[in-house]
C-alpha cells in the first residue's frame, strides 16, 4: 500500500461465524426478466427473476418464481409487470460459496413503492419492529374484564387514596403510567410521591406475555402508528392510573424540607386514585400563573373525588417550587441526585440492570461562544448530542471492578436505572420485580435467587439488557425512517420548499449545510449548479461564487482542506406530519421550539458575486427525489435567480 497509496486494500472472507440478522430482512423490488443458473437440474434451466434490494451495500439477488407467494406467481404467470414497482419483503435463504449472487425467498408483497404505507411496512420489517396483534396466549394471560382490584391487594397495600394525585400527560395520551402527589407534612417539610403503574403485578414472568413483551422490548410511536409493547387491555385499562379510578402502583415517596434536602422515604406498592388528569399545556399555564381556577368546574380539566380543581393548582405550583430548589442544589454540587441509588438495594451487586451514559470523546468537543444567534445554537445543541454516546443498559456483573464506568454522565449521576414507564419499556419490568423482591423480601423469590449461581444471574441480566439495547436502536431507527418517510412525502407534495441555510463545512467541491427550516444537514456539490464559477482562497478558508469565469484554481488550493465548524449527520426530523384520511395532502406541525419561518417570510434567492465561510447563512430549495425504489431521498441545492 506504501507503493500505491492510491489503491485501497481487499480482503477475503473465510468464514461466516455469525449471520448477520440483515439476511432476514431484506427490501427490494422484483425485475421480471429471466435470471438463469449456472447449472441445470434434470436437463432443464431453472426460471429465476431478480430482487434488487434497495439497500446499495446488499447484492442482487435471486428468486425462484415456484418460491413466489401464490398471489405474486398468480399476477407473473398473467403478464402484470406492475409488480416491478410493488417493494417485497424477502430474506436469504442460501449463498454459495464463490456465487455473486445469493438465493432469496419473498416473504410477502409490501405494495406500491411510491406509497407510504408500503414504505413504513418497509422500515418496520427492516427493523423486526412488529406491527402485529398480540398472540392468543398472550391475551389468555390478561385479567378478565371489566378487572376489579381484590380484596387482598388492599389489605397488603398502602392506601394513599385519600392523597392528592394527578398525572400529566399529552391531552391525547391513554396510557397513563406515572403520577405525581403534594401533602404538607409540617410548615417546612413537604411530602411528595412518584407513583407508577404497577405492571409486574401483571407480567408474570416466562408467561406468554411476558415473552412477547420482551421480544417487543419497547413501545415504537411513529406518525399515525403506535406499536405498544403490552396490549391496550393493559396499558390504556387496567393498569392507565385514569382519574377516578383505583389502580395498583408502585410508589417513591421522599420527605423534604424547604432547603431541598431529603429527610425521609418510603417505597412500596401501593393503591392510588388519581383526581385529575393535566394535559402538558395546562400544567405549563399553572406554572406560569396564566392559569384560572373555575370554581363553577365547568372549564379545565375535569376533577374526580373529594379534591378540588384548587387542591391541584397549588399542589403542582408548590412541586414547580421545590424543583427549582432541587435545580439549585443540582447546579452548586454538579448533579441533581436525590439518593435513588440507595433505594434500589439489590440481592446481588452483580446482578443489577442499569442504565449507563459513557463520558463523551473530549477530541469531538471544542469551545464555541454563542452570542444571539438561536439557529447557530441549534447547531452546537446537535453538535453535542451527536458527541454524546448512546445511553445503554448493562449488568452491573458484566463491568465488576470497573465501577467508574457505571456512571450516567448525562445525568451526572453514579447510579442509575430506569423505573418511570413499565408500559413501554421492558427494562422498567425487569427492575420492578427486583425492586419488589427487595422490599417485600418475598421468601420464595429469596429462596430461588439463593439457590441460583450468581453467574446464572448475570447473565440473564446481560442478555436482556443486551437485547433491550439492540430494540431500542431499532425503534429510534424506525422513528427516524417514518418521519423521513413523511417529509418526503410533504416535500413532493409541495414540489419544492425554500429555506435559509447555515454553511457547516465548505470546501473547494462542496459545502455541507444545516437546513433551519427541517433541522437536517445536507451536502450541495458545486459541480451540479450549472453556470456556477467557483474559487476557493486557501489562506483565509473562503469560496467566491459567481456567474463569471475566474481562472482556474492551483492544484494546492483544490487539496486544501475544507474548513469545518463540525461533522454534522443527519438529525431526526423535528417535524410530526400526518396526511388526513379524507384529503391527499401532508400537513406539518411542529414544537413552538421548532425553528421555521413563518408564512409571511420569504427567502430570498442567492445573489452572486457571494463570498462564503463556516456560518455564513445562504438559500436553499429542498425537495424531495427518488421514491420509485420506495426510499425517497431529501436534496438541497443553492436557491438562485
Amino acid at each position: 500500500m506504501s507503493y500505491n497509496p492510491s489503491k485501497r486494500p481487499a480482503v477475503k472472507v473465510l468464514s461466516i461465524i455469525r449471520s448477520s440478522p440483515r439476511r432476514d430482512a431484506v427490501i427490494g423490488l422484483l425485475a421480471l426478466n429471466p435470471w438463469l443458473t449456472e447449472g441445470e437440474t434434470n436437463g432443464r434451466e431453472l426460471d429465476y427473476i431478480q430482487l434488487i434490494p434497495r439497500d446499495s451495500k446488499l447484492p442482487m439477488m435471486v428468486i425462484t418464481v415456484e418460491s413466489l407467494p401464490g398471489c405474486a406467481k398468480e399476477r407473473l404467470i398473467n403478464g402484470d409487470v406492475s409488480i416491478e414497482r410493488e417493494l417485497v419483503a424477502a430474506r436469504i435463504e442460501e449463498w454459495k460459496e464463490g456465487s455473486d449472487c445469493p438465493k432469496a425467498q419473498v416473504i410477502r408483497m409490501l405494495g406500491r413503492a411510491e406509497e407510504i404505507e408500503p414504505q413504513i411496512s418497509a422500515v418496520l420489517f427492516e427493523h423486526a419492529i412488529s406491527a402485529a396483534n398480540f398472540s392468543s396466549d398472550s391475551l389468555s394471560c390478561l385479567p378478565n374484564a371489566p378487572w376489579k382490584i381484590p380484596a387482598e391487594e388492599y389489605e397488603t397495600r398502602k392506601d394513599l387514596r385519600n392523597t392528592c394525585t394527578f398525572t400529566i400527560d399529552p391531552a391525547s395520551a391513554t396510557d397513563l403510567d406515572d403520577a405525581l402527589s403534594f401533602e404538607m407534612v409540617s410548615e417546612k417539610v413537604f411530602r411528595i410521591g412518584v407513583h407508577i403503574a404497577d405492571v409486574s403485578r401483571f407480567v408474570i414472568p416466562d408467561t406468554a406475555l411476558d415473552r412477547e413483551a420482551r421480544i417487543r422490548s419497547t413501545s415504537v410511536y411513529i406518525p399515525q402508528h403506535k406499536l405498544p409493547m403490552l396490549p391496550p387491555e393493559l396499558s390504556e385499562q387496567a393498569c392507565s392510573l385514569v382519574p377516578g379510578e383505583d389502580r395498583l402502583v408502585f410508589s417513591i415517596i421522599w420527605d423534604i424540607d424547604d432547603t431541598g434536602n431529603i429527610t425521609g422515604r418510603w417505597i412500596g406498592r401501593s393503591v392510588i386514585r388519581s383526581c385529575c388528569k393535566l394535559s402538558y399545556d395546562d400544567a405549563q399555564d399553572i406554572i406560569d400563573g396564566g392559569f384560572e381556577v373555575d370554581v363553577s368546574g365547568k372549564t379545565g380539566p375535569k376533577l374526580h373525588g373529594q379534591f378540588e380543581l384548587k387542591d391541584v393548582v397549588d399542589s403542582l405550583r408548590s412541586l414547580h417550587g421545590i424543583t427549582k430548589k432541587m435545580r439549585e442544589i443540582r447546579l452548586r454540587n454538579g448533579a441533581f441526585w436525590i439518593e435513588i441509588p440507595k433505594l434500589a438495594i439489590l440481592f446481588d451487586e452483580s446482578c443489577a440492570l442499569l442504565r449507563r451514559h459513557a463520558e463523551p470523546k473530549s477530541m469531538k468537543l471544542k469551545e464555541e461562544k454563542v452570542k444571539t444567534d438561536p439557529v447557530l445554537l441549534q447547531i452546537l445543541l446537535a453538535r453535542a448530542a451527536r458527541a454524546m454516546q448512546l445511553a445503554v443498559y448493562f449488568c452491573t456483573g458484566d463491568l465488576r471492578g470497573r465501577e467508574d464506568e457505571w456512571a450516567h454522565y448525562g445525568l451526572s449521576i453514579p447510579l442509575y436505572t430506569h423505573f418511570t414507564s413499565p408500559l413501554r419499556r421492558y427494562p422498567d419490568i425487569v427492575v420492578h420485580r427486583t425492586l419488589a423482591a427487595v422490599v417485600e423480601a418475598e421468601e420464595a423469590y429469596a429462596e430461588k435467587r439463593q439457590s441460583c449461581a450468581a453467574s446464572d444471574g448475570i447473565e440473564v441480566v446481560s442478555e436482556v439488557a443486551a437485547y433491550c439495547n439492540e430494540r431500542k436502536r431499532a425503534g429510534k431507527h424506525v422513528e427516524q425512517s417514518a418521519e423521513n418517510v413523511y417529509l418526503c412525502a410533504l416535500l413532493k407534495n409541495k414540489e419544492v420548499m425554500f429555506s435559509d441555510a447555515r454553511v457547516l463545512r465548505v470546501g473547494s467541491t462542496f459545502m455541507t449545510v444545516y437546513i433551519n427550516k427541517f433541522a437536517i444537514e445536507r451536502r450541495i456539490y458545486f459541480g451540479e449548479v450549472e453556470g456556477l464559477t467557483v474559487e476557493w482562497i486557501r489562506t483565509t478558508g473562503t469560496l467566491v461564487l459567481d456567474t463569471l469565469k475566474t481562472k482556474p484554481l492551483k492544484r494546492s488550493d483544490l487539496s486544501e482542506k475544507c474548513r469545518v465548524i463540525e461533522d454534522v449527520v443527519l438529525m431526526m426530523s423535528h417535524c410530526q406530519i400526518v396526511t388526513p384520511e379524507d384529503k391527499n395532502e401532508c400537513i406539518s406541525t411542529a414544537p413552538s421550539s421548532y425553528n421555521r419561518e413563518s408564512n409571511a417570510t420569504a427567502t430570498a434567492p442567492l445573489r452572486v458575486p457571494l463570498v462564503i465561510r463556516v456560518l455564513s447563512t445562504i438559500p436553499v430549495a429542498v425537495h424531495a427525489v427518488g421514491g420509485h425504489d420506495g426510499r425517497a431521498r431529501i436534496v438541497a441545492r443553492l436557491y438562485m435567480h
